[in-house]
């Protein structure tokens, strides 16, 4: 059996700065907005008004304050290979893995 190959995971994010107003005073933990794809410090995020007002997206899901940790593991997890010999080394390495399914009993 091929040996298990993994995406890296990154430690912690690369710096981030956050995408609020430039001249606003910033304060606070750094949050990533799903719906605005944006980087808010804690007092930018109560300034925008879809935070303000507990708005939804476009998918009606809340604008939810997500960990830029969070973020930057799921973003690597998620993230292809660069090349399509990459992908497909993947699939080969993978090919003799064993995948199952689960069905509700009728």
């Amino acid at each position: 059996m091929p040996p298990s190959r993994s995406l890296p995971i990154p430690a912690s994010p690369s710096p981030a700065e956050c995408d609020g107003q430039p001249d606003a005073r910033h304060g606070g933990d750094l949050w990533y907005c799903m719906n605005c794809a944006y980087i808010l410090c804690d007092v930018c995020w109560e300034a925008q008004p879809p935070h303000r007002r507990g708005g939804r997206g476009r998918s009606g899901l809340p604008h939810e304050k997500v960990d830029l940790q969070k973020k930057s593991v799921l973003d690597a997890a998620l993230r292809l290979p660069g090349t399509k010999e990459e992908l497909d080394q993947l699939h080969a390495d993978d090919i003799e893995t064993t995948w199952f399914g689960m069905q509700p009993r009728s």
